[in-house]
């Protein structure tokens, strides 16, 4: 098997927020109230007296940014659709707030991270980062991305989608995973609600704050639904020959794929417990009268032993992709920007654009400051370890998986 380079840190991280399985350990024990499941998001949902309100008159401008409106958000920041004043162009902002990162273990660190990867990533099936700008004066940092204006698959679950349409996008992502994996990169977060569409025709991957270097793991991060059995039960670590971890990528995505499909998820539960059970002990289940091909596919990508799972390759190459034919414009609802209503009011902003060597790191608090931090955020925020610096740390490491001198 192809060797990897480990990331360096031995878990999975999202970009906004994850779930932390401790299951292996749990499992063995086979009761059903020894296990749990801690959710540990990597940002609280933070309540700071400078939040930007949606009713403000003043859009801001971020360099040559417009902030138009918001259109995503979660517990590790805000996401905007800004307009390039100089191009015209449309892009995906988002924010991260620097001085509510460092509350958070390792929370600047995983940006960095997240950074990192995604400026040596450059194909046309994943959303790609064009800029990242630090704002000095609010300790903000913004990244530039790809915006899909038809917005995610997740938005399209309950229509019933063209086949011919179903099959462009997920071998768009096809083609982004594998690119992902000939370098050494497992996704391990995908999910329709990750997979952006738009009305040109693109489809990116997104969210990469989860993607991570192949290692097999015991913290486990993603979405209980979309997660490989192995992912979640110790029971293949035994094996002679462990589990590519590859194939984690490739039942998720025969899950979003089923659901795209059919509406529904093959496999539910009210928790992990039941999920994994209801794929241990039961087949799976495919509508009668579904095409032979895609009967055969999802087998093949939904097969709980990891070493019989069809690979990504194999995927690509099945019969039920074979006369797919790409589009050049997708008619699903857009999110179009109403430019009129931009009020002539603009607050503009400088911030300084980052290069590759930029670190965000910050020093470790003293126990004075720490104190201080919890009196001013009454929820207690977590605080651990300082984070590490992108330069001494993750560099290295991604250099090896990527094959890129510095």
């Amino acid at each position: 098997m192809k060797k990897f380079y480990s990331s360096s840190q031995n878990f999975r991280s999202s970009s906004f927020g994850f779930f932390s399985l401790n299951f292996r350990d749990n499992f063995k024990n086979k009761s059903h109230q020894s296990m749990y499941i801690r959710k540990t998001p990597l940002i609280r949902q933070l309540q700071s007296d400078d939040e930007e309100e949606e009713s403000e008159k003043a859009h801001k401008q971020i360099n040559q940014y417009l902030i138009l409106k918001t259109i995503g958000e979660g517990s590790f920041g805000k996401v905007y659709l800004a307009l390039d004043t100089i191009t015209k162009r449309h892009f995906a902002l988002k924010r991260f707030k620097l001085k509510e990162l460092q509350h958070i273990e390792s929370g600047v660190s995983q940006l960095e991270r997240e950074i990192s990867v995604k400026r040596r990533i450059v194909h046309s099936s994943i959303v790609r980062l064009y800029d990242v700008l630090h704002e000095e004066t609010t300790d903000t940092v913004y990244l530039i991305e790809d915006f899909a204006d038809c917005g995610s698959l997740d938005g399209f679950l309950d229509k019933k989608l063209e086949m011919s349409l179903v099959k462009h996008i997920f071998l768009k992502v096809l083609h982004g995973v594998s690119y992902l994996h000939t370098r050494g990169i497992v996704h391990q977060d995908i999910k329709p609600s990750n997979i952006l569409i738009k009305s040109d025709g693109s489809v990116f991957l997104a969210d990469f704050g989860v993607g991570h270097s192949f290692q097999s793991t015991a913290m486990v991060v993603g979405s209980p639904a979309y997660q490989a059995p192995e992912a979640l039960i110790d029971e293949f670590d035994s094996a002679s020959e462990p589990p590519n971890p590859a194939e984690e990528d490739v039942w998720s995505l025969g899950i979003a794929l089923y659901q795209t499909v059919f509406g529904k998820l093959p496999f539910t539960g009210n928790n992990v417990y039941e999920i994994v059970q209801n794929i241990t002990h039961n087949q799976l289940e495919i509508p009668e009268g579904t095409d032979e091909c895609l009967r055969t596919l999802l087998l093949g990508m939904l097969s709980v032993d990891p070493n019989k799972r069809f690979t990504i390759q194999d995927v690509i190459d099945s019969d039920f992709f074979k006369d797919t034919e790409f589009v050049n414009h997708i008619g699903l609802n857009r999110q179009d920007a109403d430019l009129e209503n931009v009020c002539r009011n603009i607050e503009y902003r400088r911030a300084t654009v980052c290069n590759s060597n930029i670190s965000f790191a910050r020093q470790s608090l003293t126990p004075e400051e720490l104190l201080r931090t919890f009196k001013t955020n009454p929820q207690g925020y977590r605080t651990g370890p300082p984070p590490q610096s992108l330069a001494n740390v993750f560099f290295g490491v991604v250099n090896k998986c990527f094959n890129i001198n510095c």
